[in-house]
């Protein structure tokens, strides 16, 4: 029953207010049955109901529902990253001596863009 379940609710606001919160709660009651969706509700001391949160539907039965994997994606080497292997940066080369001449200002171009008809001038 509604009185049993909602006892400090009407403990908070007057007795001439009751038939008002109990008619606001059997609607709320009827309507969580109804629907099958739980609601987050407020009560002021009048009397009035604040319905604060309504909650998503339930999915319906044989629904796709996503699982998680076994093994987290920290764990696992197989899924480090999302993207593909060319666009991942390239191990660093070995410290070199700078050298000096034309020849070090010269662009460099990663082997997986260069192409015989785009060489460097």
């Amino acid at each position: 029953m509604i009185f049993e379940r909602y006892a400090r609710h009407f403990e908070r606001c007057p007795i001439w207010a009751w038939p008002w919160l109990w008619l606001q709660l059997f609607r709320i009651v009827a309507f969580t049955r109804l629907t099958g969706r739980k609601v987050l509700f407020g009560v002021y001391p009048n009397g009035w109901v604040k319905i604060r949160f309504v909650a998503d539907p339930p999915p319906p039965p044989g629904e796709y529902r996503y699982t998680p994997p076994p093994v987290p994606r920290w764990q696992s080497w197989a899924a480090q990253s999302d993207l593909p292997e060319p666009v991942l940066p390239a191990p660093a080369a070995p410290a070199q001596a700078e050298a000096h001449g034309p020849a070090s200002r010269q662009a460099h171009v990663s082997p997986a863009l260069a192409s015989p008809s785009l060489k460097p001038p």
